[in-house]
């Protein structure tokens, strides 16, 4: 406690204890996070406003399968406000970790999705996941027993959640990048941009997220070498850092609540695992179908006489035909193409809509009809271009 001699000396310009300088440094800090963290509360109130009024402006058509990620985004909002407010008012980061292990867990449900054909390389994501979350357990446990825990396990808990996010980005990037790259070898008269996509997946996927908890997970480690060995680092210096550190975790836990939440929101929007080359960001968000729920149907596709009627001929900035591997039609086919597409009454509608649809909405339903379908096409192209060569 600070005594009114102390107060008085403060007052009159006198040097303060080093602790009680020492103190107002971690103020200024923490008053510094807390600002941030309005903010970050702010781009998050903004995204869930707008996806939901979007959402009530699009069709009911168009609605099917977006309601579970509006709730979410809300959820999230709540977690973060609440860990907000507990960490303002008590210090204490267990709202917090909420908010980590649903954004967690909304990034392992997504690379479930994309690796629902292979189910077997999403099991180390989702036991690191499982790590996280016995770690955040023990160490909820100990702080309502003791108020106080060990050092490491706030180390341990960020490093666990970073390598998950850094696993998982680059398990659904690589999945993507391949597929798109498999095509394009397939069909080299189409514009397929997979890089972009695959850039566009791991900056959305937690990249800064991952950057802040690695530095706050060594900034961590450092602290206890530290607080071991009094001395090592000068005391201004040791201010300094304490300072620092303050800033990174709440740059860390601002990105654990704002990466998951920027997935849903283009979920929301309809703009999640799209590849559209020609259109821009303003071509009808509210009227596009949703890919990224596992759980949609192919009930929510056009029909296949509205697909084959759709206006042809669009094609890139170097004039070559492009493929729209998303909406489920060609574009700039000729006439022979559109004729054989209108013969093939012995084909299902869902495996035609399968020959088309982009690899990430296709890794969801059943592989050997995906592989089938994509084999039926890149014959028919190879047979139909040797027959006009001919």
């Amino acid at each position: 406690m600070i005594t009114r001699a102390e107060i008085t000396e403060g007052a009159a310009g006198l040097p303060l204890p080093e602790k009680y300088i020492e103190a107002g440094a971690r103020a200024k800090a923490l008053h510094a996070a807390t600002g941030m963290s309005m903010m970050a509360i702010g781009i998050q109130l903004f995204m869930n406003l707008y996806g939901l009024a979007t959402f009530l402006e699009t069709p009911n058509a168009g609605r099917k399968g977006r309601w579970p990620w509006i709730c979410m985004g809300f959820l999230l909002l709540i977690l973060s406000a609440l860990a907000e407010g507990f960490q303002t008012s008590m210090n204490i980061r267990r709202g917090a970790y909420a908010v980590v292990i649903f954004g967690d867990t909304v990034l392992l449900y997504r690379c479930y999705v994309i690796w629902a054909d292979r189910l077997w390389i999403v099991v180390v994501p989702a036991l690191i996941h499982l790590s996280t979350i016995g770690v955040v357990t023990r160490r909820i446990i100990d702080l309502a027993r003791t108020q106080s825990c060990a050092p490491l396990f706030h180390s341990t808990f960020i490093l666990l959640s970073s390598t998950f996010n850094v696993l998982a980005t680059v398990l659904i990037s690589s999945h993507i990048r391949r597929s798109y790259k498999r095509l394009s070898k397939a069909l080299p008269e189409f514009n397929l941009t997979f890089h972009k996509r695959a850039i566009e997946i791991l900056i959305e996927s937690a990249v800064p997220l991952t950057m802040c908890g690695l530095a706050r997970s060594g900034m961590e480690l450092v602290t206890v070498r530290v607080s071991k060995t009094p001395g090592v680092l000068a005391e201004d210096w040791w201010q300094n850092f304490l300072a620092t550190g303050i800033i990174v975790d709440a740059l860390y836990y601002i990105f654990a609540a704002l990466s998951p939440q920027w997935i849903l929101f283009r979920v929301t929007l309809g703009r999640s695992y799209r590849e559209q080359p020609f259109d821009t960001l303003t071509s009808r968000p509210n009227e596009s179908p949703m890919w990224f729920s596992k759980d949609s149907d192919l009930s929510q596709y056009e029909d296949t006489d509205s697909i084959r009627e759709k206006t042809l001929g669009d094609t890139d900035s170097q004039g070559k035909p492009s493929l729209d591997l998303e909406h489920g039609y060609l574009s700039q086919k000729p006439h022979t193409i559109r004729a054989d597409l209108n013969r093939r009454t012995e084909f299902s509608k869902r495996d035609r809509i399968l020959g088309v649809i982009a690899a990430p909405a296709k890794a969801a339903l059943s592989a050997r009809l995906r592989v089938r379908a994509e084999l039926e096409l890149v014959n028919r192209a190879s047979t139909l271009t040797k027959q006009e060569n001919t």
